[in-house]
């Protein structure tokens, strides 16, 4: 009688905590299936500060990325998985994929943005992927002419059970420690609306955490606290801001523009109450009204923001029930689930 296996996947990526590839993976193992992960970091290392430390990293990438398919190639084949799976950079040149692929591995990616015009994304390996998950519902017609041979779908984004969860039980109004808040890493169109919603409230408390923020223009740059937040000290910002502001970089050189991100779902995961810029896709996914809000200029976002700061019942409410939104539909381990069907892995 032959050997019976668990479905196998093979997992290209960078998996620190809080990365989709982590929740994607959480995902992936607790519906049944067995997940080999591939950490490029440990090939290519971490970027150090200082001018010096810089340098190095980039002497030693450049040597690492010239052995790193051969070395992933090398693995995937002793593994023979199911599949082979990657996140947004095309970790393996087209020649490697076409031999994973003739010893009946599916080759898989998962795309979570707006665009392809990065060095690590060649899209001549597409051709050689047998599922490509989008979570831009603009790129699924473009993807499918452009790749016609691949099974393509829209998989949104999502929220890592082991990272974008409360820290706090029962939050009151006192415990809160920032009144509007917006996180993000710095982009031209970012700031510009920052500045007019900053504008719009006057003096109203404004922080902003991420990356970037200190080229700004002063207005904006003086409500950039500099300070790096990740997992845990991640989602208790979240919770312990009265306002979460959720709006994205603005359009691309090619017309795209994001409609939703992870943001959209990591700040209802931690039980922080959402202000969104408002479209169709984010109102599919959240009842606006009952558990979100929505925003369609900065002016509107700040009359939003001066309503809700003075509701605190009403907040604690609509977080509430987007925050069982989140747990029901919006995890992870749902897109992980959502991916395995439409790939035709059926764990037992």
């Amino acid at each position: 009688m032959p050997l019976q296996s668990k479905p196998v996947i093979f997992f290209i990526g960078r998996f620190w905590q809080g990365a989709s590839e982590a929740g994607i993976v959480k995902g992936l193992q607790d519906a049944g299936v067995l997940v080999q992960t591939f950490d490029t970091r440990h090939i290519s290392g971490m970027p150090t500060n200082g001018i010096a430390g810089k340098l190095a990293h980039k002497a030693h990438l450049k040597i690492a990325t010239q052995h790193l398919p051969e070395l992933i190639l090398r693995e995937a084949k002793s593994v023979r998985p199911d599949v082979v799976m990657m996140i947004k950079r095309s970790e393996l040149p087209r020649e490697y994929l076409a031999q994973l692929r003739a010893q009946g591995t599916q080759i898989a990616m998962f795309y979570p943005d707006c665009h392809f015009d990065f060095g690590t994304v060649d899209l001549e390996a597409f051709e050689e992927f047998d599922h490509i998950f989008t979570t831009k519902s603009f790129q699924v017609d473009w993807l499918r002419n452009r790749f016609p041979d691949a099974q393509v779908q829209l998989v949104h984004h999502g929220f890592s059970l082991n990272s974008h969860l409360p820290r706090y039980e029962n939050v009151t109004e006192a415990d809160y420690r920032y009144n509007i808040s917006y996180a993000g890493a710095y982009s031209k169109y970012k700031e510009d609306y920052l500045g007019k919603i900053i504008d719009a409230l006057g003096d109203t408390e404004f922080l902003i955490t991420g990356r970037g923020f200190e080229q700004s223009v002063p207005k904006v740059a003086e409500r950039f606290d500099g300070v790096l937040r990740r997992n845990v000290l991640f989602s208790e910002f979240l919770q312990l801001s009265k306002v979460n502001l959720a709006f994205h970089s603005g359009p691309h050189t090619n017309g795209w523009q994001d409609l939703v991100s992870t943001r959209t779902f990591e700040i209802p995961a931690t039980k922080g109450f959402m202000l969104h810029i408002d479209n169709d896709e984010v109102r599919s996914l959240y009842e606006v009204g009952s558990e979100i809000d929505v925003f369609k200029d900065p002016e509107e976002c700040a009359d939003k923001c001066r309503f809700y700061l003075e509701r605190p019942e009403l907040r604690q409410t609509m977080i509430e029930k987007a925050y069982q939104r989140s747990l029901a539909e919006h995890s992870y381990s749902h897109r992980a689930v959502q991916m395995l069907d439409l790939m035709g892995l059926k764990p037992a």
